[in-house]
Parts: C-alpha cells; structure tokens; sequence
C-alpha cells in the first residue's frame, strides 16, 4: 500500500505546528534537582510544560505536582509515575 504524500503546503503546516509546540517534560526526581528545574521554567518563562513527574515517594510527588503539574486537580494516569521505568512502560502501552 502506497503512502500518501503530503503537499508542501502541508509539510509546512505540519513544520509550523511542530515548532509552536512547547516541549513536554518528565521530571525524574521531585527533589531539589527537579524542583530547581521545574522552577526555572517557570521563573524564566521558558516554552515548556512540566507535564509529569517520577519520584518513588508519594509525598514529594504529591507536592511537586500540586505545585508544577496538576495545581489543585487530580493527576491524570499520564502525569504521576514511581518510576521513569513505570513511565516508559506507560508510554510504551
């Protein structure tokens, strides 16, 4: 089965959409390395997004998601992880 080919006004819509994304991160650790980290995207107002984070306390978790992930609301399933190996199995599916 042949592929379909994008138009190049299509690949240069799809180019654009890409680059106006901001990056997703994993924090691995939700200690002081990664709270460091996470603050400076905010503090610096970098394009980014702290999208998850990986600690195997539930505690720091928790606190570091409340404060750069989730705020006030619940961690969806894609957002709070014991492990990175947990995440990759996640995204893995």
């Amino acid at each position: 089965m042949a592929e379909a080919k994008l138009t190049a006004a299509e690949r240069t819509r799809h180019r654009c959409s890409a680059v106006r994304r901001k990056p997703r991160f994993l924090v691995i650790g939700a200690g002081q390395r990664g709270t460091g980290y996470a603050s400076a995207v905010g503090r610096e107002g970098l394009p980014a997004i702290i999208a998850a984070v990986a600690d195997p306390f539930q505690s720091k978790r928790i606190s570091f998601g409340k404060k750069y992930i989730w705020k006030d609301g619940t961690p969806r399933e894609d957002q709070d992880f014991n492990s990175w190996e947990q995440f990759l199995r996640y995204e893995r599916g």
